[in-house]
């Protein structure tokens, strides 16, 4: 494990990284959309369901905190290096575990009922 400082113009896995400049925006509006669904849909929810709440905020959380990134510089910066041996996985951010540990947590759970 190791700290890299990258900074992705692009989605995850540098998908569109080098679209000329357009995906920033598209990112953007995409991150504040879906933003709105979430917090209707976490709304909708109610009480009872804390989990899916739960696992809601998670990728709320991780993509505003990208959405930041996005908006004040530019691209979204990433720093975690984690490999094994001489393979590695593309660096990410506190941001996107809580997005993929939310997203986990959806899947999981539309299992339970």
């Amino acid at each position: 494990l190791n700290l890299h400082l990258a900074y992705n113009k692009g989605a995850a896995f540098g998908v569109l990284e080098s679209a000329g400049g357009w995906q920033r925006w598209a990112f953007i509006a995409v991150a504040i959309i879906t933003s709105a669904v979430i917090l209707l849909w976490g709304k909708k929810l109610g009480k009872k369901h804390k989990l899916e709440t739960l696992a809601l905020s998670l990728i709320l959380g991780g993509a505003w905190g990208n959405l930041i990134d996005r908006i004040r510089v530019g691209y979204v910066i990433d720093y975690i290096d984690f490999y094994i041996g001489n393979w590695h996985w593309y660096t990410f951010n506190v941001a996107d575990i809580a997005i993929c540990v939310g997203a986990v947590l959806l899947v999981l759970l539309s299992f339970k009922k």
